[in-house]
């Protein structure tokens, strides 16, 4: 995928750059899409996967992290697999994440109220789609940039969520990169 698109790779292509076999594709393997998909939760799905002992930040933070170091790879992959599996394969961690950081509490369980599970689903999806986003533009986040940015979203729907409108209070969103490093000391 670095060298030509998905469409253009044969199954031919593989067998010629790994030695193997053509009979060894179709054992493992239905077709190219297959291996990506494949690929795409071997590098990227199942090292984000939920673990109680790891904040959202932190989660949030590594999701950067795997993208940023190879950013053409899962660009490319993106495009090729499309905006509705990449969802449906990135949902599950973070609906457990975004359920934790919003109720206070670990929701794999599945105990959740109709509402939590609606802010759940809301925000878990809009953390999925800025990320995919982030992905299709070829922007390239910091650690840092990723933390605050996720952090700023989270906590101003957390304030809506726990505190209603009267007690909520805002968290701003900073100009310069410097004001928000600043700024991140404070939450």
């Amino acid at each position: 995928m670095l060298t030509k698109p998905i469409e253009r790779i044969t199954v031919q292509d593989i067998m010629d750059s790994t030695k193997m076999k053509r009979q060894s594709f179709y054992y493992h393997f239905q077709d190219i899409y297959d291996v990506l998909e494949w690929e795409l939760n071997r590098r990227l799905f199942s090292q984000l996967a939920y673990d109680p002992e790891v904040s959202f930040d932190d989660w949030a933070a590594r999701a950067v992290q795997i993208a940023n170091g190879d950013k053409v790879f899962y660009y490319r992959a993106l495009e090729a697999q499309g905006r509705e599996k990449t969802m449906a394969a990135a949902l599950p961690a973070a609906r457990l994440y975004v359920g934790r950081m919003l109720t206070g509490r670990d929701v794999s369980d599945g105990r959740v109220s109709e509402n939590e599970k609606f802010m759940i689903d809301f925000m878990s999806e809009a953390v999925v789609n800025y990320a995919i986003d982030q992905l299709s533009f070829r922007k390239k986040l910091t650690d840092g940039q990723a933390r605050i940015q996720a952090e700023i979203m989270l906590r101003n729907v957390a304030g809506y969520s726990a505190g209603g409108m009267k007690n909520r209070r805002p968290v701003h969103v900073f100009s310069g990169e410097k004001e928000a490093e600043r700024a991140a000391v404070s939450f």
